[in-house]
């Protein structure tokens, strides 16, 4: 009976060490305000699965919303913290196009906001623009842009809760530390915006891929960080 009693503790303590970290569960906001073009009732359009969200490009068919974590994510006390943001979408679009979107990671402290690496819009000259921008208690305040001809962009954004710096890596290259903050991290919500459409019945972009994806578990965090780094779970790298 002992022994049995032994082998289920150390299942249970098995599964609670591989738990996986997560941002928690993701919700198309009711109350965003539509574009004018948008789609009345996007859920029709957006599917949700873990933490990402996946559209595609449909003709005639215009999304304007906003998907956000239902509460708070604890943030682990670690003296650096990362994660990760997966943005997919068709490129060399049509000047009137548009798959534009933003995963923004916003601190519980007043005066913290930071609106992560994201993707800006899609028109014309700027239809491969990446966007990098920031906002509230940040600097420096200026947006970082970047031309990228790739379908899919992976970013990785690190958190330095000693020295109050954040910065972030895209595919793979490390821009390094770019903005600096104030007070301490302990909780973040996490929101996507969305606005996609503009889509003639004859375009090349219908039916491929608009998703943004959240990745937030030290076993998929694929990039490079600084030494002592760990997940938002405080699970190391």
């Amino acid at each position: 009976m002992k022994k049995n009693i032994l082998i289920l503790s150390l299942l249970i303590v098995s599964v609670q060490s591989w738990a996986e970290c997560k941002i928690g569960d993701l919700e198309i906001d009711p109350s965003a305000s539509q574009t004018p073009e948008g789609t009345p009732n996007p859920s029709n359009y957006i599917t949700i699965t873990g933490q990402k969200v996946l559209t595609k490009a449909l003709a005639n068919i215009n999304i304007g919303t906003l998907i956000k974590t239902k509460s708070d994510t604890n943030i682990a006390q670690s003296n650096v913290i990362a994660l990760e943001y997966i943005f997919k979408k068709p490129i060399n679009l049509n000047s009137n196009e548009l798959a534009s979107g933003f995963i923004t990671g916003t601190s519980n402290f007043d005066g913290i906001v930071f609106a992560a690496p994201s993707f800006g819009s899609a028109y014309g000259s700027q239809q491969n623009l990446f966007m990098s921008s920031i906002s509230g208690n940040i600097s420096p305040t200026q947006t970082q842009n970047e031309v990228l001809a790739n379908e899919t962009v992976r970013v990785g954004v690190y958190y330095n809760q000693i020295s109050k710096k954040i910065g972030y890596i895209v595919n793979g290259v490390d821009r390094g530390y770019t903005w600096s903050y104030t007070t301490p991290l302990s909780k973040m919500k996490f929101a996507i915006a969305i606005e996609e459409g503009f889509y003639a019945s004859n375009s090349s972009a219908l039916g491929k891929e608009i998703s943004y994806e959240i990745v937030s578990d030290y076993s998929k965090l694929q990039f490079t960080y600084p030494t002592g780094t760990t997940d938002i779970c405080g699970t190391s790298l």
